[in-house]
């Protein structure tokens, strides 16, 4: 659904002939308190507008819109990243700057995460305190995700001979890997463990499900790389 509903702006950005609108975009977001802060205002928008409809109480991943739409800014703002050359430069030469606003925005992330453990005495409210810890945790999840881009685009961003393998394989897992999640987690969830067992079970048993999937399931059949989107092995 993503991919669908941000498809006319890839093709926008895409026909942008003279470029323009990429540059427009590149000046608009190359500062970091931009490209830090326009996008988390904008997802903080749309929770203040959706999340009365769809609490997190009840909330339902089949229906719940709030988030959704929340993650459909993540998907749309990455897209929106990758276009200019300008702004993806921008993005890394900005890396400690980005860092450090990450930073910040944990400590009362984690104050009101320590709160909820009774390791800090917060003079709020629960209701407030949850308030801003739900605030706050949109930003870290924004201000973290684009910090790693930077940090990526700096470091990592230069020839491999390993770089066409990883990157065809990147669809496959971005397709696989919520259904094989939700499969393990499924019955990891039921085990008598802890929570940060559990986490690390379902991680690496997604990882290892996903890598053979790929290797001996995937990537050497015609029908199987046309069902997950890659090009024809004419090796």
């Amino acid at each position: 659904m993503y991919s669908f509903i941000g498809l006319p702006l890839l093709i926008a950005l895409r026909k942008d002939p003279d470029g323009s609108s990429r540059e427009k975009m590149a000046k608009l977001f190359s500062s970091p308190l931009a490209v830090l802060m326009i996008p988390a205002t904008i997802m903080l928008v749309t929770q203040i507008l959706l999340r009365p409809f769809f609490p997190e109480e009840t909330h339902a991943l089949i229906d719940d819109w709030a988030f959704f739409v929340q993650y459909l800014c993540f998907f749309l703002f990455g897209m929106i990243a990758y276009s200019s050359s300008t702004l993806w430069t921008a993005i890394g030469d900005n890396r400690k700057a980005l860092l450090y606003a990450t930073l910040v925005a944990l400590l009362p992330f984690y104050t009101c995460y320590f709160n909820f453990r009774g390791l800090v005495d917060l003079p709020w409210s629960p209701d407030n305190v949850e308030l801003v810890f739900d605030i706050t945790a949109l930003y870290v999840g924004w201000f973290t995700l684009i910090t790693i881009i930077a940090f990526g685009q700096h470091f990592l961003n230069r020839p491999h001979p390993w770089l066409k393998f990883f990157n065809e394989g990147l669809y496959p897992f971005y397709i696989l890997h919520q259904t094989v999640i939700i499969a393990v987690g499924y019955y990891v969830c039921q085990m008598p463990w802890s929570i940060a067992l559990k986490f690390w079970t379902v991680s690496a048993v997604t990882l290892v499900v996903c890598i053979t999937l790929f290797l001996f399931v995937i990537r050497p059949f015609r029908i199987m790389r046309l069902l997950f989107g890659l090009k024809p092995n004419n090796a």
